[in-house]
């Protein structure tokens, strides 16, 4: 006899037990096949029927044009908020889309970089991205707005003067500025000359002279990046260039209208000994135009006139 345990068993899977049948188990959820089906006829209707109904479905995303709205599976996707720019907002209470950066806040960097690993290592691809920290680091004061006070300007350039900045600015005037300008400064540019009016010589005096608002590093340095408005018409008589000149490229244009300014203002006296032996060699050329002035004589600019 056998020792197993017995366990009672429901009376139609004991009957199936003696058959030799097997028990299977469907969840209420799962529907039986049909009487004289099997059970791979069956999944296969099923699948079927489930294809069809998806293709319906695409079917419904394809097809004639319409009024009603599409169907969006994913509409937070479609419907995500987007500002533009210059654009109005009913968010803050100044309509404005574009926002100021919070009061208090210092702009540092538009790269992550170390300044301390920078100075040590001075990768060359990190030279832009310093440049713009610079920058940055100065928006607001004298060096990023040449200016103390409303239509208060600085004297002087309130960044440090070199040749290379003299260079970068005389680059940068002979681009944007020499063709009103000149080359020279002095008003008589190509298009300088065809305008109805004389345009400003950068050797007048009033241009040179500290104690005269036009005379201030400050007021030129204003003046080219946020141009001249005519106050009796409001009309704009020259453009704004801050889109075109970084602060440092503005700040070297007016070093270079120094320069400028200063070979008015010297005499062959001011050149050392090999400096004027080169000068009086270049006179003595028939390109030159004569010989060399004598002692105490205004120096000529090249390439201009005395």
């Amino acid at each position: 006899m056998s020792t197993e345990p017995k366990l009672p068993v429901a009376p139609r899977a004991r009957a199936l037990l003696l058959q030799g049948g097997r028990v299977r188990y469907a969840p209420p959820f799962v529907l039986a096949p049909m009487e004289g089906v099997t059970h791979r006829t069956f999944r296969d209707l099923i699948l079927s029927l489930g294809g069809v109904g998806a293709a319906m479905m695409l079917g419904g995303c394809r097809g004639d044009r319409e009024d009603a709205p599409p169907r969006q599976f994913f509409p937070d996707m479609d419907d995500m908020p987007r500002w533009k720019v210059q654009g109005e907002s009913e968010f803050f209470k100044d309509k404005r889309m574009l926002r100021q950066p919070v009061s208090g806040s210092v702009p540092f960097s538009r790269q992550s970089m170390s300044p301390e690993a920078y100075a040590t290592a001075h990768p060359a691809w990190a030279d832009s991205f310093a440049a713009q920290r610079d920058v940055l680091l100065t928006l607001g004061d004298a060096r990023e707005t040449g200016q103390t006070g409303p239509d208060a300007f600085v004297d002087t350039i309130p960044i440090p003067v070199d040749r290379e900045l003299v260079e970068l600015g005389k680059k940068k005037f002979d681009i944007y500025c020499a063709a009103c300008h000149g080359f020279q400064g002095d008003g008589k540019g190509m298009v300088g000359r065809q305008w109805s009016y004389d345009l400003p010589n950068w050797h007048e005096a009033k241009y040179k002279d500290r104690k005269e608002k036009t005379g201030k590093d400050g007021y030129l340095f204003h003046t080219a990046r946020h141009g001249v408005v005519d106050a009796a018409s409001g009309t704009m008589k020259m453009p704004p260039y801050a889109h075109a000149l970084s602060v440092r490229e503005t700040w070297g244009v007016v070093a270079y209208i120094r320069a400028l300014q200063k070979t008015r203002e010297g005499v062959a006296d001011d050149l050392s000994a090999a400096e004027r032996a080169e000068l009086d060699a270049k006179r003595a050329t028939p390109s030159g135009g004569g010989a060399a002035p004598s002692g105490g004589t205004p120096a000529a600019p090249a390439g201009g006139k005395s």
